[in-house]
């Protein structure tokens, strides 16, 4: 059940693709020729075939590697390079599954870069490298490293551990650059794969009647693009303001708007092209689930016994007026992956998104890292 509360973490963040991170000089990057050696492990999550319930195969092994000590960034939450020079590199591998989970190993062999999961390949969603720039004052400039191509390559070492050889193609100053990594050790992963059987949605038709609505803003997810995560709940909200708290549900609508609008307008659900959807105006994002977790547009219910169940939604109608201020009307006519209706008419205030959660231990590659960051 572990990995099920992994991807809970993921769900308000997975789908959201933020803007790619500023590029920098080459003179940052040490010289594309450089062999950036990694000499420590910073983490790693066997995951296993998260996937099988869709008779997908391919297990998953998520680790990060470092050349240095590992801090938090104060603004972001994420993992990065204490020292200055320092790398941090997240790779998300797809392979055969392990027989021990306890014991989880890499399959050798070459993994390529891809935006789709499959047997031996880098799925791009949590591949990324992170890279300390520089020291101003207190404050750190941090670089996310975004990779548009690649290639790695699992070998055993004379000591039983791993021989990992990374190249991957990044974009700096609108140039292709090749970035060489390199590490020689051992890599040990915490299980938290989930055998469990698993059956997804709800079985029932749902009508909801919001008590409280948020929303969070994510301007320039594409060119001309912004996006909107409106929730709206019939009961008592979580502290980290994603789930509920009590017996009741939750509705997640994540929404793409004209750059410089707000929420208001008609949807419909967006084309998916691949694993990912085509950003455009007034498309909602279908759900899908991951591992047994709904993420982009879904509902979410907790029973009186605090137990939980989702549902994606994946076709329907959104539509959303604005009636001054932050107040909004609210109409939904929605259909699950299950086949059955939810439906909404409501009128009230939207408040901004808050929270405190924590954030997911599978960095999300599309996301922006702060350029400049305190360190903790």
């Amino acid at each position: 059940m572990i990995k099920k509360v992994i991807f809970a973490l993921l769900a308000s963040v997975a789908i959201i693709a933020l803007p790619s991170c500023e590029n920098n000089n080459n003179d940052d990057n040490g010289g594309k020729d450089d062999v950036i050696v990694l000499d420590r492990q910073v983490n790693g999550y066997y995951l296993g075939k998260v996937w099988d319930f869709q008779g997908e195969e391919h297990a998953d092994y998520y680790f990060t590697l470092g050349n240095c000590a590992v801090g938090q960034s104060v603004q972001t939450g994420y993992e990065v390079p204490m020292e200055v020079g320092g790398w941090l590199l997240f790779l998300d591998l797809w392979a055969e599954a392990s027989e021990d989970t306890s014991r989880a190993v890499i399959p050798e062999g070459e993994y390529t870069f891809s935006n789709k999961r499959d047997m031996y390949i880098v799925y791009d969603q949590y591949t990324i490298a992170t890279q300390n720039i520089e020291q101003v004052g207190s404050q750190f400039r941090i670089k996310d490293r975004q990779f548009v191509g690649g290639t790695v390559n699992v070998s055993y070492n004379k000591t039983g551990g791993y021989l990992i050889e990374a190249t991957f193609t990044t974009i700096i100053d609108d140039e292709e650059v090749e970035l060489n990594f390199k590490y020689d050790g051992p890599i040990v992963f915490e299980d938290q794969s989930d055998d469990e059987p698993w059956e997804p949605g709800m079985n029932d038709d749902i009508n909801i009647n919001p008590v409280k609505a948020t929303v969070d803003a994510y301007p320039g997810v594409a060119e001309g693009v912004d996006s909107y995560v409106l929730r709206l709940f019939d009961t008592e909200v979580s502290a980290d303001g994603t789930h509920p708290a009590a017996p009741g549900h939750m509705v997640m609508l994540d929404l793409y708007t004209e750059a410089g609008t707000d929420i208001a307008g008609d949807y419909r659900p967006g084309t998916m092209n691949g694993s990912t959807m085509v950003k455009e105006p007034g498309v909602f994002y279908p759900g899908k689930f991951w591992g047994g977790i709904a993420l982009g547009s879904y509902i979410e219910r907790v029973y009186p016994d605090m137990t939980t169940e989702s549902d994606v939604l994946v076709d329907g109608s959104v539509q959303i007026r604005g009636l001054g201020g932050n107040n909004y009307a609210v109409r939904l006519n929605m259909t699950t992956g299950n086949g059955h209706e939810v439906s909404c008419d409501w009128s009230g205030v939207v408040d901004a998104f808050t929270t405190t959660s924590v954030y997911a231990l599978k960095r999300p590659a599309e996301s922006k890292n702060t350029n400049f960051v305190e360190i903790r």
